[in-house]
């Protein structure tokens, strides 16, 4: 295989599943997946992984198209065999946005927080789960819209996906045989996973940030298996959204736009109208 620099592509980024090249003279970009023997990364698959979630997504014409906070899929690059071509996401990742912006201003959380409800909430009906549902796989457009993107991790109509969420954004339910806790995959994880991105977007901080290091993953696991998390009652913003995305409260991802809405109707109302209905 070619590498893209060797033919004008810009490298954009690098991640431990792909490298991020911009197409010369345009807004898109080609996603190339790489192998990572370490992690035991083979991008064959996670291409073909990704690849079916993003026709599935894009291509299925028995369904409305994707809202504007799902990043639009353009097919596979011919030139390279795990290449998938994109949109261009200009301002990069929300976790990279919020480390280097933080504290990020009230109205633009909201506006995120809606986005990626209503991205989820599409890509639920797809029957897809993302599996993998952190503020780095949201991406941001020139005006700072969200787009849900990065589908390797992503399951298809319950199939199994080749990764799951992150430990701090991991639901664990008490096994019914009294053996302990069990991890759970389904539309209740994504949104308690979409909860621990809230709280990263709202304080800048990871859960259990200066308490625990990332790396400490079974104290990690016993916080998030007894729900032992931070108290949101005195966030700035989304503090009631993100303790009902952690606690359960919420059946689906429209539950989580619809509280939006009536939590902050004023603010929600003055939002820009690039925030889209599903």
């Amino acid at each position: 295989m070619s590498n893209p620099t060797n033919i004008g592509y810009d490298l954009l980024a690098t991640g431990y599943t792909s490298k991020i090249y911009r197409i010369p003279n345009s807004d898109k970009v080609i996603k190339v997946l790489i192998d990572d023997e370490q992690r035991g990364y083979n991008a064959k698959l996670f291409f073909e992984a990704e690849r079916a979630v993003y026709e599935r997504l894009w291509q299925d014409s028995d369904r409305d198209p994707p809202p504007q906070s799902v990043l639009r899929y353009f097919g596979p690059d011919p030139t390279f065999p795990t290449g998938l071509t994109l949109e261009l996401a200009s301002k990069g990742n929300v976790w990279d946005y919020v480390f280097h912006n933080r504290p990020i201003a009230s109205d633009l959380v909201l506006r995120w927080a809606k986005q990626a409800a209503q991205g989820l909430a599409f890509i639920h009906k797809c029957g897809v789960l993302h599996r993998d549902i952190h503020a780095i796989n949201m991406f941001l457009d020139d005006e700072l819209n969200v787009k849900i993107g990065d589908f390797g991790a992503s399951s298809i109509d319950g199939g199994k996906g080749l990764l799951r969420y992150r430990e701090t954004h991991q639901l664990w339910v008490a096994d019914e045989k009294g053996n302990g806790y069990r991890t759970e995959i389904s539309v209740r994880s994504e949104i308690v996973a979409l909860g621990s991105s809230l709280y990263f977007i709202v304080t800048g901080q990871d859960l259990f940030e200066g308490e625990l290091r990332l790396d400490q993953d079974e104290e990690i696991q016993y916080r998030m298996q007894r729900r032992m998390l931070p108290r949101t009652e005195n966030l700035r913003v989304l503090g009631e959204v993100t303790k009902n995305c952690w606690n359960l409260k919420y059946q689906q991802m429209e539950d989580v736009v619809k509280d939006v809405d009536r939590l902050y109707p004023q603010e929600v109302n003055n939002l820009p109208t690039a925030i889209d209905s599903i």
